[in-house]
């Protein structure tokens, strides 16, 4: 781990929890600015199904308490509309432009 206070890599499927022969690709990165842990998710293509999304949020959250973050902000669009709804009734998701944020606040 790194354990300076400001960095950036790609994203890798790892970070998610998941296997990476469930991906076919991955674009993104993860940085952390301060106690702000940040993934940028630009895509994802892959056999994983929407129920997971909320494993992946779990495994997030554990990576982003693994580097002491106090605040993890998932960015990236999501395509699938069921799946849309669901974060943003269950993380309050924003929109901005066509991307979604999701901001967690962290224990």
């Amino acid at each position: 781990m790194d354990s300076s206070n400001n960095w950036q890599r790609q994203l890798q499927p790892a970070d998610l929890g998941i296997e990476e022969n469930q991906i076919i690709e991955l674009a993104g990165t993860v940085s952390l600015r301060g106690q702000i842990l940040t993934l940028r998710i630009d895509m994802i293509l892959g056999s994983i199904k929407p129920a997971r999304a909320f494993q992946i949020i779990r495994n997030l959250r554990k990576l982003a308490q693994s580097y002491h973050a106090s605040v993890l902000v998932i960015e990236g669009s999501i395509a699938d509309e069921r799946l849309l709804k669901v974060v943003t009734r269950r993380y309050n998701a924003k929109s901005e432009g066509a991307n979604e944020r999701i901001t967690l606040e962290l224990d």
